[in-house]
Formats: C-alpha cells, sequence, structure tokens
C-alpha cells in the first residue's frame, strides 16, 4: 500500500471539456478536493479542444492535452477511451479514475470507475439509442474495472440488480456541496418564482412540473413563474406548446445554461425548489438549493429520497397533482417552508467534497 498523500493519479477530465452538469461538477469538486490531500501531482487527461472549464486550476493538477488524440465531439466518451488507451500504458500513475466512464482498454495500474446513474437501463424511453448503447458499452465493460465508485446506495443496487456487477467490487461515495452553496442576504425578487436547475430532457420531467405548477397557481391565485436554468439537452420539442395548453406560457422564464458561480444566487431568491425528476442517481441539484436555503420539493424514486432524508417534500413524478400539491404546500405555509429550510440546511451539511475525496483515497489506497 502507499504511503498517504504519494498515490500517484490520473483522472478522466472528458467533464470538464463539455457542459455535463452534473458529472462536470463532480469531476471539477473531487479533484480539487484530492489535490488538498495529496501530496503527489494528480495527472488530468483532457482532449487537445475546447479548453477545460476549471477556474482556478489547483497547483497540483497537472492538465495532460495532446494533439495526438483526436476528440469527436458527437461521440467524445468511445473517443476519449481511445485517448486514454495509450497514455495509460506508459504505466506512470498507481491509479487510474474515470469520472465518465471513458474505460482505458489496455492498462497497467489499477482503474475506478464512478457510475452516476444506470436510469437508461431501468427506464430505456429516457434516453436516445446512441445514449443507451453508451451506457450498455460501459456497463459491459465494468467487469474490467478493479472498483466502481456509486454516487448512493440506489446508484449501488442498480449495479448489482442490472449490470450484474458483483456487489465486492461496489463501494458508495457519496457527493458533496461546495462552500460557496450557502444562504445569502439579500431583498426580495420582484416577482416570487419556482425554480428547476437541470439539462432540459424527458428525464426531469419538465411537462408534469409545468402541469403541477399551472394547477397550483390557479388554485390559489399565485403570482409566481417557473424559472427553468438548464442546458438544452434533447426532447424538449412540445414543452412551448404545452405550456400555452396550460395558460402559462407568459409564466414560463428559461435561463439556459447557469455558470455556477451565479446558482447561489439563483436557489436562494427562489420560493422553492421544484425538482420531481423520474429518476435520478444522486440528484446534486437537491443538496445545492438546500445549503443554500430553499425549501424542496423533489421525487420519491431513484436516489432523491434517500440525499434528500426528511428534509424535502417529496412527491409523486407521474401525478401532477401531487405536484401541485407539494408546491401549494410550500408556496402558501410559512411555518412548512421554514421548517423545510432548516431542515435542508442541515441535511446538506452531512455532504462534503472534502469527505467525498477522502473515501476515494481510500478506495484508491485499497487498490495500491
Amino acid at each position: 500500500m502507499s504511503p498517504p498523500g504519494s498515490l500517484r493519479i490520473a483522472v478522466d477530465g472528458l467533464p470538464l471539456c463539455v457542459r455535463s452538469a452534473g458529472v462536470a461538477t463532480y469531476t471539477r469538486e473531487l479533484l480539487a478536493a484530492l489535490a488538498e490531500q495529496l501530496d503527489a501531482e494528480i495527472q488530468v487527461f483532457c482532449p487537445p479542444w475546447p479548453r477545460p472549464r476549471f477556474p482556478d486550476t489547483p497547483s497540483r493538477l497537472r492538465l495532460r492535452r495532446s494533439p495526438a488524440y483526436p476528440l469527436v465531439m458527437e461521440h467524445p466518451l468511445p473517443s476519449l477511451a481511445g485517448l486514454l488507451q495509450l497514455e495509460a500504458a506508459l504505466g506512470e500513475v498507481d491509479v487510474f479514475h474515470s469520472t465518465a466512464y471513458a474505460l482505458p482498454r489496455r492498462r497497467r495500474c489499477p482503474v475506478v470507475c464512478t457510475v452516476h446513474d444506470l436510469a437508461l437501463l431501468r427506464y430505456p424511453h429516457l434516453g436516445t439509442a446512441p445514449m443507451r448503447s453508451l451506457v450498455e458499452r460501459t456497463v459491459a465493460q465494468l467487469a474490467e474495472v478493479d472498483m466502481v465508485i456509486a454516487v448512493s446506495q440506489a446508484t449501488r443496487d442498480d449495479l448489482i440488480e442490472l449490470g450484474n456487477v458483483d456487489p465486492q467490487r461496489v463501494r458508495v461515495v457519496y457527493n458533496g456541496v461546495a462552500p460557496h452553496f450557502q444562504p445569502i442576504s439579500r431583498s426580495a425578487p420582484a416577482t416570487p418564482y419556482v425554480l428547476h436547475v437541470g439539462t432540459i430532457e424527458p428525464r426531469k420531467n419538465l411537462a408534469n412540473l409545468m402541469r403541477g405548477f399551472a394547477i397550483a397557481i390557479a388554485r390559489e391565485n399565485l403570482p409566481h413563474h417557473l424559472v427553468l436554468a438548464g442546458a438544452d439537452g434533447w426532447g424538449d420539442e412540445d414543452l412551448p406548446a404545452l405550456a400555452a395548453q396550460l395558460g402559462i406560457a407568459d409564466r414560463i422564464d428559461r435561463r439556459g445554461w447557469v455558470d455556477p458561480t451565479q446558482l447561489p444566487d439563483l436557489y436562494g431568491s427562489a420560493a422553492v425548489f421544484a425538482y420531481p425528476s423520474l429518476y435520478e442517481g444522486f440528484g446534486l441539484p437537491v443538496l445545492e438549493a438546500m445549503a443554500c436555503g430553499t425549501p424542496v420539493l423533489t421525487s420519491d424514486r431513484g436516489a432523491l429520497a434517500e440525499v434528500a432524508g426528511s428534509a424535502a417534500l417529496l412527491c409523486n413524478p407521474n401525478d401532477p397533482e401531487s405536484i401541485a400539491r407539494g408546491l401549494t404546500e410550500i408556496l402558501t405555509d410559512r411555518d412548512r417552508a421554514a421548517t423545510l429550510t432548516d431542515r435542508g440546511r442541515e441535511r446538506a451539511s452531512q455532504f462534503s467534497w472534502t469527505r467525498c475525496a477522502t473515501e476515494t483515497l481510500r478506495v484508491y489506497r485499497d487498490l495500491t
């Protein structure tokens, strides 16, 4: 076993180069926390373009970018897997960590892979055919991985049940919440709003969120808008027509991708954070909103109930009426909202990237 702090680690840095939301956050925050706990340099493998989104790169992180490795943006992960074959074969590191399913086929060191969710194996209709194919190929390769990190117990259960992964090779290491997610004193927004943060895609269940929102504001004559913050994904073609049909087109505010540094203000000014996703392997935005002091309504499916604990109001994501009841309860009952705010801040404080890095390092050391 390597002495503490002396591990030579290589990490897949592709998520830093694309807007992959939660996986990018995981990779960025884990690397920063690892750099605080290790004496040795961490090699971060990135394609030659685009530039990694990593402000204030810690000095112990060495970005490895080579023009010898082409990256086809339409299919970035398989291309990066080819990229890493040669790099990992150099035998320069003690362990390689794949954070986004890019796995080297030739390796002279132990390989760790983080799996964020297997939603597309459980619910194939929530993804496109190429997306499903990528997940299926990745799961097939997990048999050759030395250790798999699952970001929740729900994801671990899916790996064992749907991926046939040996339970002895799966560790649960929870994600964290960055320190800048915290309550900030501010005046109330001119227009109160319900907030959703996440890539626009069918899994986020925005159609039912809009239906529930429409029911709630009509029933209680509420002035709120629905703010949708997140990069455009796919499957959102019918949302404008649905908003018009529901009579809330003028209440929908699509912000697009929001820089992570601006999210605390967006969370903190919201009356409620609504995240009725159909399935998540973790659900980082839930904890981020809690850390900012915003009451949360989220789904009772996947890992969301596990992560939220008793600090959020849970709803049936397939039932717009259930979503409407949850929104109404938080928006009209100040005591209930205050209780959720207090519970949420306490719950979020239990998750940190420092702890995530410490437990991830334990995985590395057990393999070296």
